[in-house]
């Protein structure tokens, strides 16, 4: 599902950086914190459909708030610092006549911060709207709110943190061959009356009924036609360097090997793709393409694993591909 493909990308990420900040404050390094000021200026503006401004580029360090928006009267106060006493202060600032009425809302950069959101704790609100419980925001409140999302403005979060945000640290050069792999398939001509099935269609049928996936059968019967232009592919792309075309089926493998005991195998098959295309639209060498061709080109990789006996169990020890 894309909705989980974008999730946890966002999750990813807006952790991740979680974590440099506050590493990065220990050493008294802060050249994060502004960045992440006019990042979630705009991330909070998509969440809450607002026009949050930063005040700091008008006014340098603004005192209480660093993001306000008119129009739906809310100011944000952006911090690494997450204490009572940091919310207390810009709670006081609320109090002059330019942010009265205002939601405030305080945002932790870095720590978690349900312990301010319990209910024993108590604030003087002044003159601005506050509902602590909700209005106290991290990285897990955050998360919450983009679960939430519809899937048109989850897919905008998505493509927002990307744009800001890059590539997932953890996402290895494997990725990026499974998208240079994507890269030149999706430069072919995948017309069915250019391809025809060059593989026993029984020893196929016999590993479909061996791993109980006959709810998937269609698709691979469908895309095992294009098992010659994965070889050629494979072929040209082991050219270029030794073991690479062994490294993208690794790739999917790992796929296999983390979700099998968690799926049944239809399931399964289908976490496979969508962990293929994850990892393919996070990597750093990604072009934009339509859904539809991505999802084509993820279905042939898949397919052509399964017949490679790359995935699944092959029964009587049949070897359909040396790949």
């Amino acid at each position: 599902m894309e909705r989980s493909t974008y999730y946890d990308y966002i999750n990813e990420r807006l952790s991740t950086y979680s974590t440099a900040i506050e590493n990065n404050g220990k050493l008294n390094v802060l050249n994060l914190h502004s960045h992440f000021e006019n990042f979630y200026r705009d991330f909070l503006n998509l969440l809450f459909e607002s026009k949050l401004k930063n005040l700091n580029t008008k006014e340098q360090n603004a005192e209480y708030f660093d993001l306000a928006c008119e129009v739906t009267k809310t100011v944000v106060q952006v911090s690494a610092t997450c204490t009572k006493a940091k919310i207390q202060s810009a709670l006081s600032g609320g109090d002059s006549e330019t942010f009265s009425g205002y939601k405030f809302y305080f945002m932790s950069l870095s720590k978690d911060a349900s312990p301010l959101r319990a209910d024993h704790m108590t604030y003087e609100k002044g003159k601005l709207i506050f509902d602590q419980a909700e209005n106290i925001l991290d990285v897990k409140q955050i998360m919450k709110l983009v679960k939430d999302l519809d899937i048109d403005r989850m897919e905008q979060a998505y493509n927002l943190v990307k744009k800001e945000l890059g590539p997932r640290l953890d996402a290895p050069n494997l990725s990026s061959n499974l998208t240079k792999v994507v890269q030149l398939l999706a430069s072919l001509d995948l017309r069915e009356e250019n391809n025809s099935l060059t593989i026993d269609p029984f020893q196929i049928a016999d590993k479909i009924s061996y791993n109980e996936l006959g709810a998937v059968n269609d698709t691979i019967k469908d895309f095992a036609i294009y098992f010659a232009k994965m070889d050629g592919i494979y072929s040209d792309f082991d050219n270029a360097g030794v073991n690479k075309s062994t490294a993208v089926l690794s790739a999917i493998r790992k796929e296999y090997t983390n979700n099998k005991s968690k799926y049944d195998n239809i399931n399964l098959f289908r976490k496979i793709k969508e962990g293929v295309k994850n990892k393919i639209k996070t990597s750093s060498n990604f072009t934009e393409m339509s859904d539809e061709e991505l999802d084509l080109c993820v279905d042939i990789l898949v397919v052509d694993a399964f017949i490679r006996c790359k995935i699944f169990e092959n029964p009587n020890n049949y070897s359909y591909a040396s790949t």
